[in-house]
């Protein structure tokens, strides 16, 4: 597979090809129009110039790409230029969602859309990739890996501490740990402090890496059942939970839309997900829950003892991280788990990965 500076050049390469582009100005990371994008491009056309600010992604997910066109509006906010999102390959599928969503795109396969309306329109479909993606392993898009990454951006230290800490926050293997960190520093996403010290860089592009592969790898794993309650109203199934779980030691955390709700209270939506350190299956049976491929509630493992998040105020239930909140909200992708996360990126998460930040 392609590096991202691989991906920006062919797809560069691809756009002078046609026809009515006369000539491209490309000025990258640094100089973008909005804070955190990858480049600024201009195409010089004969209906004149078309001003991009440019987004690389190797490769782009569904849930992914429902993230990534939420960062995007967030750039495009104050500025004329238009989202461009450059790929090794957009699906036909993918392609619809961003044409649905006003994005302009090309990939190494050849695939382009640009569309400025009585200006330039231009959509090339149906090219596929020249060649199978490599298959070579990366640790941080693994479910070890992500999981030291969500340890590692929701930490409150800078500092990246002793591997055997890593280890315990994150639930992984301490063996594991000296491989994952070695692929942050030679990637670039860790930066020296001091002697002893590193902390996280490009925050932005892990928490994506981090959202993508939340649905595609880690949280697969994370899954212990799938259930259909007997109450037709989810709150009473909150409550009855809520009981069975209070007269134990086994810690656990509401997710998606419930969490999601005390948050925000903007939403709270009909599937209810939590983490759990165990699940005993005499729970499941005092519970009358009945498992189900499409039953509204999701039982998810423990992984971390970081899951839980601290609200200033008490709430009778226990909360998972904003972070977890937004991924699983992300996953579901609807029109309002959507509209919700997008709330909760801007009041929770847009400092956890500012450079500034914790």
């Amino acid at each position: 597979m392609k590096t991202e500076r691989e991906t920006l050049e062919t797809c560069v390469a691809n756009l002078r090809a046609l026809e009515a582009v006369k000539d491209i100005d490309l000025k990258e990371r640094g100089n973008g129009p909005s804070p955190g994008v990858d480049a600024k491009l201009v195409l010089r056309t004969n209906a004149g110039q078309l001003v991009y600010f440019v987004e690389v992604k190797r490769a782009v997910s569904a849930p992914g790409l429902e993230h990534l066109l939420q960062q995007l509006e967030r750039y495009a906010q104050g500025t004329k230029a238009k989202p461009l999102l450059l790929s090794n390959y957009i699906s036909p599928n993918l392609a619809e969602r961003l044409i649905r969503a006003g994005v302009n795109f090309a990939d190494v396969a050849g695939n382009v859309y640009l569309n400025w309306p009585g200006k330039l329109h231009i959509q090339i479909q149906g090219a596929r990739p020249k060649q199978l993606a490599e298959t070579k392993s990366e640790r941080l898009s693994q479910p070890s890996g992500l999981k030291v990454l969500y340890a590692l951006l929701t930490k409150a230290s800078e500092d990246l501490g002793a591997y055997r800490d890593i280890a315990k926050a994150s639930g992984v293997a301490l063996g594991s740990i000296a491989w994952i960190v070695r692929e942050l520093k030679d990637k670039g996403y860790l930066v020296q402090r001091g002697r002893d010290a590193w902390g996280l860089t490009q925050k932005r592009k892990l928490l994506d890496l981090w959202v993508g592969g939340y649905s595609a790898r880690l949280r697969p794993g994370l899954i212990i059942g799938r259930f259909q309650p007997p109450e037709k109203q989810l709150d009473e199934t909150v409550q009855k939970l809520r009981t069975e779980l209070g007269d134990t030691k086994i810690a656990w955390a509401l997710t998606g839309g419930f969490a999601a709700d005390v948050l925000t209270r903007h939403f709270r939506g009909e599937q209810l997900s939590f983490f759990a350190q165990e699940w005993p299956a005499e729970f499941t049976k005092r519970l009358k829950w009945l498992p189900s491929d499409q039953g509204r509630v999701t039982v998810l493992r423990k992984f971390s003892p970081l899951v839980a998040f601290k609200l200033e105020s008490p709430n009778r239930e226990p909360i998972a991280h904003p972070l977890l909140v937004y991924a699983e909200l992300i996953f579901q992708g609807r029109e309002r788990e959507l509209e919700t996360a997008k709330i909760l990126y801007d009041r929770y998460l847009s400092s956890l990965v500012s450079e500034n930040g914790p």
